[in-house]
């Protein structure tokens, strides 16, 4: 880690504040560790030095590890499903709720980058494609629905 730090916002000095106590659910359950929280002299704001450099993420407490699996997990089958399969395959308890929003927030993260298309041509091509949303059913509340797509490319792509 750096030896000075400074503030990236004004790039002046950061002192250090008090530790303060974090818990992470990891693929290994939870943790609970103590942590400095440095102050900018200049624009008063925080920063924690050890969670960047281990880029932990500021919106979750879940570990990049886990989020990573509970992901590919649940853009596969309804986030029920996943968790439920996640916790049979590790051991460890997840919750739908934070699976769902670790799952919103890796979505809005990449809606405004741009996807390179290539488009494959020649006959007898397959794709597959999906995509699901949250729909919120008259009495029985927020359910999960998914959408598939199947299709063949002929000669023209």
């Amino acid at each position: 880690m750096r030896s000075l730090l400074a503030c990236p916002e004004c790039r002046k000095g950061l002192g250090k504040d008090e530790v303060r106590v974090k818990h992470l659910d990891t693929t290994q359950g939870w943790v609970r560790y103590g942590r400095y929280r440095y102050q900018c002299c200049e624009c008063e704001r925080y920063y924690y030095p050890v969670d960047e450099e281990l880029e932990l993420s500021k919106e979750s407490r879940m570990s990049s590890r886990k989020e990573d699996q509970v992901t590919k997990l649940s853009v596969r089958m309804p986030y029920e499903e996943a968790v439920k399969t996640y916790e049979e395959l590790t051991g460890l308890p997840a919750s739908v709720s934070v699976t769902h929003r670790v799952v919103q927030a890796l979505g809005k993260k990449f809606k405004g980058e741009d996807i390179e298309y290539k488009p494959v041509k020649g006959e007898g091509k397959e794709h597959v494609g999906s995509d699901g949303t949250m729909v919120n059913m008259r009495g029985e509340g927020w359910k999960e629905v998914k959408v598939g797509a199947y299709y063949k490319t002929d000669e023209e792509g």
